[in-house]
């Protein structure tokens, strides 16, 4: 699926550029990654860190969409 056909369906749209936005999402991906990498992983807590690790993943590219203009998320197709 490219880019023009997700706008369509409503997945993405175009939005203004919110520089402090853009900002905070890298503060905090910063510091999720930092904590994964600082965690002494055990069996018991490995998903915890897993998922923590995801969301500073996901926190990136919504970033990155937001540097260059555009909005994927929650409650995009209302």
């Amino acid at each position: 699926m490219d880019l023009s056909e997700c706008m369509k369906k409503g997945f993405i749209r175009k939005c203004s550029k919110n520089q402090e936005l853009i900002a905070s999402l890298r503060e905090m991906a910063e510091i999720k990654e930092e904590t994964v990498r600082q965690a002494e992983l055990t069996e018991r807590n490995v998903s915890a860190y897993l998922s923590m690790g995801y969301d500073s993943l996901r926190e990136i590219m919504e970033a990155v969409w937001q540097k260059n203009r555009f909005y994927a998320g929650k409650g995009i197709n209302k």
